[in-house]
């Protein structure tokens, strides 16, 4: 996702928490400022141009694992199946 479009959801999800819309004219206040890190230049830079890295060893390792379970129907037993119903009414608090 693009640094741009999160902004936008965010200003649009703030606007909408103050009772504003997109037409209301901004306060000009110079003491706001935003800062990017050259980290978060440099991904967004790799998104740009396709230059993607490669995941981490330890998340392609828990992805293979997850995928052992997924074609091993592990997510599909009734005891796994409980834990996800009882953690979903626990945070719905149902």
């Amino acid at each position: 996702m693009r640094i741009e479009s999160i902004l936008q959801t965010l200003s649009t999800q703030f606007l909408h928490k103050k009772g504003l819309n997109k037409n209301t004219q901004p306060v000009n206040n110079n003491d706001d400022k935003v800062e990017i890190s050259s980290k978060a230049r440099e991904l967004q830079k790799n998104q740009n141009t396709g230059n993607v890295q490669k995941s981490n060893p330890l998340k392609e390792d828990k992805l293979h694992e997850i995928r052992e379970k997924i074609s091993d129907d592990y997510y599909s037993s009734q005891n796994v199946i409980s834990k996800i119903a009882d953690n979903l009414l626990k945070r719905f608090k149902i």
